[in-house]
């Protein structure tokens, strides 16, 4: 009964403060994720064009 007073004697600003800080590095990292799969596929075909010009000159 008295372990939880800690949590419960924190105010629910303070955790919800925790949980948004939690959700925004996730999508932080979410993010992080999208660039990096966006911008391989487009890096490649980058390069895949670049050589297929050079290739025609």
């Amino acid at each position: 009964m008295f372990v939880h007073s800690d949590t419960l004697c924190e105010s629910p600003s303070k955790t919800k403060g925790k949980a948004l800080q939690k959700l925004r590095t996730i999508s932080l990292h979410m993010l992080e994720v999208r660039l990096t799969l966006v911008l391989i596929p487009t890096s490649f075909v980058f390069i895949f064009f670049m050589y297929t010009d050079i290739k025609m000159w």
